[in-house]
Order: structure tokens, then C-alpha cells, then sequence
């Protein structure tokens, strides 16, 4: 039997408005999610994980520093995810594997924690992001500095995965990744908000999707509102963005009781384990 588990590891602060469209002026408080995943026979994996103190390593000089600014970010030690596994008695060199759904920083802020974990993520982000350093890469919201030096060595790549047809609860998404080979973790393009976007499908009991930064709000997919305009010009590709929550939509609406998790819902967070993630 797979066992899901919902973290929050950091937040960062900003307008409601920006992440939804008909949201408040106000600040709220916006988790940074991870998914733990432990699988009979491949043990623990993660799926993102969360900011760690090497956010606030990298952003402390310019160009860095800019992302600071505008995203800021809320850490205490007891909220990185290493610590948390700990607590619960899982070691840090027991997590073997790593999904990047993308390479936002709170997203992959934790990844040099796990050294011996294997990265899986997509080769159309990697390998377009790879190069690119200062400005250029903060244009991209990439931090190069949170990777492990070794990362390109320890990394599986989303489009070598076997590709298999989704069972029909999932329409409208129809393909998938079997990131195991035994269809319990299947791995699902979510196209727009960052290159190389994905999501996975855990059939744990109940089945979750987690769907990263496909929107931020369980909302948002359940009465299908975008985010705020502004919103839209960090996106990798606005109008695929918009197809996905589309996509989205449809799904909750034929499948209510599936649980779609975005990476920074507190809605999600609350439902999942009872608490409020990222308390000021």
C-alpha cells in the first residue's frame, strides 16, 4: 500500500490577488508543499521540496536578491523538510528519490539536502535552464546555486520514463509517466506555468493528484479562476496555463472526491492534515 503524507516546508507572503483573480489586497501567507510518498519496496520519495535555509544563501546578493525582495520567504529550521522527516524517524539518506515537478525555487530550494537521492524531471527544463546564470536565469525564477553540483549526474528525465494511457477518471488528461513501473506514482504533464511542468497521480488510499503550480488555489480549479493578470507574465506559456486549468476543471467536475492538490493551497494543506501551514 502506498502512504501519502502532506508537508509544508516555508512560506513565502503576497497579495491574494496575485494568485487569484477576484482575491484580496491583502498578504496571505502562501505554503510551500511537499508531497511524501512511501511506496512499499522503493521506500520514501518526494515529490518537491519546499524552501531550506540555502534560499536565503543564494538571495543574499544581487541578482538574488531581487527574488527575495518580491517572493519573501518565511523559514524557521524546524519547517525544513529534512528536519520533519527526521521527526518522523526518516533519514535524509533514505529519501532515493526526488520528483521536480519544476525548478522554482520552492520547489527545489531543499535539493542539496538529499545527496543521495536520484532527481527525476523533465529534459525540456532542465536542459533549457541548465545554462543559464544571473539575471538570465532569475527571468525564469531559476536559482542555479540550490542544486546539488552533481545534480545532471543523479537525474532520471521525465521523457525516459515509459509512457502509458490514463485510466479513463482521469479524462481529460489521458497520458502519464510510470515513474515505477507499477502505475502507483504516474507522472502527468501540466503545461504553463514553468517548462517542463508536471504533476503526479498517487494511488494511495484515497488517490491524490498533486499538480504543483498548475494554479494555487484549490479554487481556482474547482470554480475554474485564474490568477490575477500579473500573474500571467511569469508563466512559461499563458494560454497552455489556461488550457490546464481548464483541464482541471473537468476533472474535479467528473471526479469531486479526487483530492487535487495545489502546491500552495492552505485550503488543501487544511483539508489534509487538520492544520494552518505557514502561521506569521
Amino acid at each position: 500500500m502506498v502512504e501519502f503524507t502532506l508537508l509544508s516546508a516555508g512560506h513565502c507572503t503576497h497579495r491574494e490577488r496575485a494568485i487569484i483573480r477576484d482575491g484580496r489586497r491583502s498578504e496571505v501567507a502562501i505554503p510551500a508543499l511537499v508531497g511524501l510518498i512511501e511506496h512499499p519496496t522503493a521506500g520514501p520519495i518526494l515529490f518537491d521540496t519546499g524552501y531550506s535555509r540555502q534560499f536565503h544563501t543564494e538571495t543574499a546578493r544581487f541578482p538574488g536578491s531581487l527574488y527575495a525582495r518580491v517572493t519573501p520567504v518565511h523559514l524557521e529550521d524546524t519547517d525544513e523538510i529534512a528536519h520533519q522527516l527526521a521527526a518522523r524517524g526518516i533519514a535524509r539518506e533514505a529519501i532515493k528519490m526526488i520528483v521536480v515537478s519544476h525548478f522554482h525555487a520552492d520547489h527545489v530550494g531543499a535539493a542539496r539536502d538529499f545527496p543521495g537521492a536520484r532527481f527525476v524531471c523533465a529534459r525540456s527544463a532542465y536542459e533549457t535552464l541548465r545554462p543559464r546564470k544571473g539575471l538570465h536565469a532569475l527571468r525564469s525564477g531559476f536559482l542555479p546555486g540550490l542544486l546539488p553540483a552533481d545534480f545532471a549526474d543523479r537525474t532520471t528525465f521525465i521523457e525516459d520514463l515509459p509512457e502509458i494511457r490514463l485510466p479513463q477518471e482521469l479524462a481529460p488528461f489521458t497520458r502519464g509517466r510510470d515513474l515505477l513501473g507499477d502505475g502507483t506514482i504516474v507522472l502527468i504533464e501540466l503545461p504553463g506555468h514553468a517548462l517542463g511542468h508536471h504533476g503526479a497521480f498517487v494511488a494511495s488510499d484515497p488517490p491524490v493528484f498533486l499538480i504543483g503550480d498548475a494554479c494555487w488555489l484549490s479554487r481556482s480549479f474547482r470554480e475554474h479562476v485564474p490568477p490575477g493578470l500579473l500573474a500571467h507574465l511569469i508563466f512559461s506559456d499563458a494560454r497552455r496555463f489556461r488550457e490546464t486549468l481548464a483541464s482541471l476543471h473537468d476533472l474535479h467536475r467528473a471526479w469531486p472526491d479526487l483530492a487535487i492538490i495545489p502546491s500552495h493551497c492552505q485550503e488543501a494543506y487544511a483539508r489534509w492534515t487538520g492544520a494552518t501551514a505557514g502561521r506569521r
